[in-house]
């Protein structure tokens, strides 16, 4: 016979509720945290969105020439590479040692993030623009390809039209980015959309064969909510400043100009 104190006898499934239940609690806490942050991150990359092409259409509201890279533009690439970054998977990420979800780490990371979607922007480019971007002397990496792909787009009038046809493939968006991710929130790319078409009679002149391409500036990144970094205000305009550098300044024989390849010497 075996004897019991009062209440011993519990159900093994009611039993491993009740030890579950502090960790379901605080794994509930943990996820609004996140969608909070991810959310205000979405609203911050639109806000900057449409804020950049207000800039531009006020700037050229009686211009007919291209428009050049300069502070303008940079503020605009700078709002669509947020849009592409936030919600990237962990596959596409580069140097992040964690998830989205695991907000304190990634802020925590002493290495800047080299997020890519390059690999999605492949999905939806044509061959030819597939080879000039692989063409591209200066641009050497993941990051600098998909940075060029996107300067590209403005500048061959496409960006709306690969935007179109990227929320309507559901299967690649699945494959690239979280649920959460900016383009996967219907509201949020729609508004976009309608903002980015606000610019399309604009014809563009972007550098995309640049070196300064090939690494991140903080700014994107901390749109996207990825990367924390207290002094984000002089990135634009040191990434303008390089591009400027590169094509303006005359360079010696053995520096590749944008007009002229790289030949070896003797």
């Amino acid at each position: 016979i075996h004897f019991y104190k009062r209440g011993a006898l519990v159900c093994p499934h009611h039993q491993a509720q009740v030890q579950m239940l502090p960790w379901t609690q605080k794994s509930s806490k943990l996820s609004s945290v996140v969608a909070k942050a991810q959310a205000t991150a979405k609203n911050n990359i639109l806000s900057a969105v449409s804020e950049a092409v207000s800039e531009v259409q006020y700037q050229y509201r009686n211009s007919d020439t291209a428009i050049p890279s300069n502070d303008i533009t940079a503020r605009l690439c700078t709002s669509l590479e947020a849009v592409f970054v936030h919600g990237l998977k962990e596959t596409f990420l580069g140097r992040l040692s964690s998830r989205l979800s695991g907000h304190e780490a990634m802020v925590a990371s002493p290495k800047m993030p080299e997020p890519s979607f390059w690999t999605f922007a492949l999905v939806f480019s044509h061959k030819q623009v597939i080879s000039q971007v692989d063409s591209l002397s200066q641009v050497s990496s993941e990051v600098g390809r998909a940075r060029a792909w996107l300067r590209l787009a403005f500048n061959d009038g496409l960006l709306v039209s690969y935007l179109t046809a990227m929320v309507c493939d559901n299967v690649s968006l699945a494959v690239h980015y979280e649920k959460f991710a900016f383009l996967r929130d219907p509201d949020k790319r729609d508004l976009c959309l309608s903002y980015l078409t606000g610019i399309s009679v604009y014809t563009f002149n972007l550098s995309i064969n640049v070196s300064t391409l090939n690494r991140w500036q903080p700014r994107p990144l901390v749109l996207a909510g990825c990367w924390r970094q207290t002094t984000t205000e002089v990135d634009i305009g040191a990434d303008v400043a390089a591009d400027l550098v590169e094509e303006v300044l005359p360079a010696p024989e053995f520096v590749r100009t944008l007009a002229e390849p790289i030949r070896d010497g003797g």
